[in-house]
């Protein structure tokens, strides 16, 4: 009987267990997956990746050596253009032969290579509308030695005229200046102006004189020029001077003296055959025209000369009558008066 209760007892302890353990397997978590590991052999026809490591770029070195110039008359205030403005623009370097002629030191006709940049290019940058321009307007180009140097708008427009900093002789010798020098593509001597500081735009310099038409003198003045659209004239002029001198042709810029009649208020249908006009000087030498004379469309008040017709341009300090041809006589200078006599 005794034994019969351990045997009951043993069997229910190992039922207990039984079920004690099946529960310890139902929560206990499931064990992960084996993990299997492959090892894969490249072969040698596999194609090879490089590791791209992050490094800092250093700036491209800017190849303009350092100037500075100054700019006048294309905006309001004055413009600094220096080199680098010209390389954050990314302006074309250029490199051309240039020969200067009429001179002894150097030779006559010698070609150098420069290296710079176009001059257009350099206008235009700053603001310059190199297709309206008016084929008027005039460069002047100021140097360190205050040898100042103007260029007509041919020349300061042509693509071969070169703000240089490199210059290559003949003879191979290299010279790197120090301040820029201006370099067209063929030239005279004088039109090389070195030590470049500064270039200023002039459509019309500043002048003022007085017109009296029979009821007073009013001012005329290079402002009356712009602001009444008036046409411009560029033309030659054959000044005839007394023997044994030789006639000269200089060029001529400037408005016809018919048309500033005109905007001072003369209908010019009425003016009579035998009307003059006086041409009063600062230097007090006076100049009768006669309608002829006056009349001519080539009859100029001028304020620019070319005098080798070389684009080397005289800015006059007072501007001067200009005839297509005539007695240098009638070639006025210094004016600061025109007087419509209607009954001389």
């Amino acid at each position: 009987m005794f034994r019969s209760i351990i045997a009951v007892l043993v069997a229910l302890i190992v039922g207990a267990v039984a079920i004690i353990g099946n529960l310890f397997n139902f929560f206990r978590p499931p064990e992960p997956p084996p993990v299997t590991t492959t090892t894969i052999t490249a072969s040698t026809d596999a194609p090879t990746t490089s590791s791209t490591t992050s490094t800092t770029q250093e700036p491209e070195p800017n190849p303009i050596p350092v100037f500075s110039i100054a700019i006048h008359g294309i905006g309001p205030a004055q413009i600094i253009f220096n080199n680098d403005i010209a390389f954050a623009a990314g302006l074309e370097i250029v490199t051309m032969e240039s020969t200067r002629n009429n001179n002894a030191n150097p030779p006559v006709g010698t070609v150098e290579t420069v290296t710079g940049l176009r001059l257009r290019d350099i206008l235009h940058h700053v603001g310059l509308n190199l297709v309206t321009l008016e084929t008027t307007s005039r460069l002047t180009i100021g140097t360190a030695d205050n040898r100042p140097v103007i260029y007509g708008h041919d020349l300061f427009t042509d693509v071969d005229t070169i703000l240089a900093w490199k210059v290559e002789g003949a003879d191979g010798t290299i010279t790197n200046l120090t301040t820029p020098r201006m370099f067209p593509k063929e030239a005279r001597a004088n039109m090389f102006p070195s030590q470049v500081t500064s270039l200023t735009l002039t459509r019309i310099p500043a002048f003022s004189i007085t017109v009296d038409i029979g009821d007073g003198p009013v001012a005329f003045t290079n402002e009356n020029v712009f602001a009444a659209n008036m046409n411009i004239v560029v033309q030659p002029s054959r000044m005839i001077a007394t023997p044994p001198r030789e006639p000269e042709t200089r060029t001529y810029t400037g408005v016809a003296l018919r048309d500033i009649l005109e905007y001072a208020g003369v209908d010019l249908t009425e003016i009579p055959d035998l009307a003059t006009l006086s041409v009063n000087t600062y230097d007090n030498r006076p100049v009768e025209l006669s309608y002829v004379k006056f009349m001519a469309s080539t009859t100029l008040l001028s304020w620019f000369e070319d005098r080798n017709n070389d684009g080397n341009i005289n800015v006059l300090t007072r501007p001067r009558i200009a005839l297509e041809d005539d007695s240098a006589g009638l070639f006025a200078q210094h004016v600061i008066n025109l007087t419509l006599n209607f009954n001389p």
